[in-house]
């Protein structure tokens, strides 16, 4: 299986389990099939490195002496073996003792494995993997492995749960806090449950059986804006399994940011996709328009998408891999020419900006709509071709999303046959999507399944 997972630099399956479990019963990691075959996924244990100066290397016949494993100064394994069996498991995934480290014995093998297994740490905090295989809930340490709970954990600290990068995949909403001490009360317990519950509210029960809030792109890269990592292609690196494509991209550390970036796009999700199409505000500096740089997710400021909970995301941009030629494209509502205005300036005041949408119909009659953004990237005054959301699923299917048609909007130039992204805006007065609805003036809108496509610069 796994030597068939990777085409290329890509593993053509969101599936991979990890390679191996710690079977605390014998008291040695084991092939991820012994646990598989016994009881499932193996309980999956959350934590981040403490600072090089606060650890040790223990070479250990638990991984077979193949790598040194890292744990905080003073941190007896046997003992987390023991709290371990107290919270009834049998096997448990932890990076330091399953996933093959730097300064073993084969470090041309770690590379190998890397490639593959890193990006499929996901695949065990996952909560479709856990709801499927019946794992339990995640051990979650927030004051460094196998510590006790610190009464005042440092939420602020470069090495705190809160804050690295791959921590952020294994927020859920459902977690046991481990290395509880008598000084811990019940309203610090609930307070320090809440904070990691709320890390990243759309991650929440999110699973790749349930359509994806609007919020959840800009949500995610806002987080990991504020988010470190010892490698810096790992911010990007530990966003892939959240945007639930069906590949993922293969772990390569040599990489640039960048080209891990353009790579995980090119395998997200078509929702995820589009996103990041209708809520950045800016077009994108480098080889892609529709699509920012990984350097602009970093350094500007990202919108805030306020919408109903329970409102699902629907919109879809394209890539066909199989076609490597073919740019990125979408499919959706389009008014060929819209005059945007009272959005050219910005305004610090307010979170949101208002102005107006002028349409111009075959009979000359103007039409003029409320329009808002959510940023303060300036919109000239001026004619644009519009591009906004039908509401509906992939092309195979016929449910749709009501709240959402019309709602977002993308503006933008023709060039040639492509069109190039400029700036983003919302229609949120439902009586204001439902006057432009009844219009007509957007094309495909009242004619059932039928949607506009464009390629994108």
């Amino acid at each position: 299986m796994r030597e068939k997972a990777l085409e290329g630099d890509i593993i053509k399956d969101n599936e991979v389990p990890p390679r191996r479990a710690f079977d605390l019963y014998s008291y040695r990691v084991v092939p991820w099939w012994v646990a598989a075959m016994l009881i499932g996924l193996p309980r999956a244990v959350s934590h981040a490195w403490v600072d090089t100066k606060d650890r040790e290397s223990v070479w250990t016949h638990i991984n077979g002496k193949q790598w040194p494993v890292s744990l905080p100064s003073g941190i007896d394994p046997r003992l987390l073996r023991n709290e371990w069996l107290n919270e009834g498991c049998q096997y448990v995934w932890v990076d330091v003792f399953c996933l093959r480290q730097e300064g073993g014995l084969r470090e041309d093998l770690r590379v190998e494995e890397w490639k593959l297994d890193v990006p499929m740490i996901g695949f065990v905090y996952g909560a479709p993997a856990r709801l499927v295989w019946n794992a339990g809930p995640i051990i979650c340490y927030l004051s460094g492995l196998g510590r006790p709970l610190s009464s005042n954990v440092d939420m602020t600290s470069d090495r705190s749960w809160f804050r690295r990068a791959w921590t952020l995949q294994e927020t859920s909403t459902d977690c046991v806090i481990a290395g509880l001490t008598d000084e811990e009360t019940v309203e610090q317990l609930e307070y320090l449950r809440a904070d990691i519950q709320n890390a990243v509210p759309p991650l929440a029960g999110l699973s790749f059986f349930t359509t994806i809030p609007p919020s959840l792109v800009m949500r995610v890269l806002s987080d990991m804006q504020k988010r470190v990592s010892s490698y810096p292609i790992d911010r990007v690196a530990g966003l892939a399994y959240i945007f639930q494509g069906t590949r993922v991209p293969g772990y390569y550390k040599s990489h640039t940011e960048e080209e891990a970036w353009l790579k995980l796009w090119r395998v997200s999700s078509l929702e995820c996709r589009a996103q990041i199409f209708f809520f950045f505000p800016q077009p994108g500096r480098g080889e892609q328009k529709w699509c920012p740089t990984w350097e602009q997710v970093l350094s500007e400021e990202l919108p805030i998408v306020e919408c109903d909970p329970t409102e699902k995301w629907y919109g879809h941009l394209y890539y066909e891999e199989w076609h490597p030629g073919r740019p990125f494209a979408f499919r959706g509502h389009c008014i060929k020419d819209g005059h945007v205005c009272g959005l050219a300036k910005e305004d610090p005041s307010v979170r949101v900006r208002s102005g107006e949408l002028r349409i111009t119909d075959g009979s000359g009659t103007t039409h003029t709509f409320r329009i808002s953004a959510n940023h303060q990237y300036p919109i000239p005054e001026d004619s644009y071709e519009l591009w906004g959301t039908s509401g509906q699923g992939s092309t195979f299917t016929s449910f749709r999303e009501p709240r959402a048609l019309l709602k977002y909007w993308v503006l933008g130039y023709r060039q040639g046959i492509k069109f190039e992204k400029f700036s983003t805006f919302q229609i949120t007065e439902e009586d204001e999507r439902q006057r432009l609805i009844k219009s007509g003036l957007a094309q495909g809108v009242n004619t059932e399944g039928e949607r506009l496509r464009t390629d994108l610069c």
